[in-house]
């Protein structure tokens, strides 16, 4: 099985950077104690940029990564934060 790797690159509304952290965050911690596939969450918080926001994960396969995009707890986090993002790049590869 080959991993997975996603990047998301998120552009914040304005004064939401903060809140959207918070909450990615959580996202992400419910991620690796309950979703076996998912090997890794970061959260990468630009020093120079108040509006964006760098997310990578890696899951175990596709599967554990169309299982995660799936979850109740993603259309969750997705209904939580639709106000605090204005855009979104996401990029999946292969782990080399």
């Amino acid at each position: 099985m080959t991993k997975i790797a996603l990047s998301v690159d998120v552009k914040t509304t304005p004064g939401q950077r903060d809140a959207f952290v918070a909450r990615i965050k959580q996202h992400g911690e419910y991620c690796l104690a309950h979703e076996p596939g998912c090997l890794e969450f970061h959260v990468v918080v630009p020093i120079d940029e108040t509006d964006r926001v760098v997310l990578f994960e890696v899951y175990a396969d596709k599967a554990a990564l169309d299982a995660h995009d799936s979850s109740e707890h993603m259309a969750a986090y997705r209904r939580d934060t639709a106000s605090m993002i204005a855009a979104r790049m996401r990029v999946t590869g292969h782990l080399a």
